[in-house]
């Protein structure tokens, strides 16, 4: 997420941010149903992922339980100290 705060001129923070998020995520094998959002407010920036998949608790399927998912990184360091 550093890289796309550090980057110069006038390109577009989110798409230089989401690209390689979406590339890392696909190498790894994520969920390809899962909701990957960047989001720049001010000088903030955070990129969330979302997913929702049923485990089954019980065995033959007696009970099925709604996993959700989420995690939002926002990065801190030098590069945003104002």
């Amino acid at each position: 997420m550093l890289q796309g705060l550090a980057l110069p001129g006038k390109l577009n923070v989110i798409d230089n941010v989401k690209a390689p998020l979406q590339r890392t995520f696909a190498a790894d094998n994520g969920p390809s149903d899962a909701v990957l959002e960047v989001k720049q407010a001010g000088n903030n920036l955070t990129a969330r992922v979302a997913d929702q998949k049923q485990v089954n608790i019980l065995p033959f399927g007696l009970y099925r339980y709604n996993n959700n998912f989420g995690f939002t990184a926002t990065p801190t360091g030098f590069l945003l100290k104002q």
